[in-house]
């Protein structure tokens, strides 16, 4: 894939699970989803290594 290379933009969205619980999930541009994830942390690190990677 010389010359082409695809920008990833991930977004980390949050749902409301009841009793203060959330699940956290990862879209990308590029149609990939990740998650749900229970630490946003988790997702927001799998929305930056996405990013770089494409993976």
């Amino acid at each position: 894939m010389f010359g082409s290379k695809s920008t990833h933009r991930a977004h980390v969205g949050t749902e409301g699970r009841g009793n203060g619980r959330y699940a956290h999930t990862v879209t990308c541009t590029c149609g990939r989803q990740y998650g749900p994830y229970n630490d946003r942390t988790r997702a927001e690190k799998t929305a930056k290594q996405h990013e770089r990677t494409g993976r």
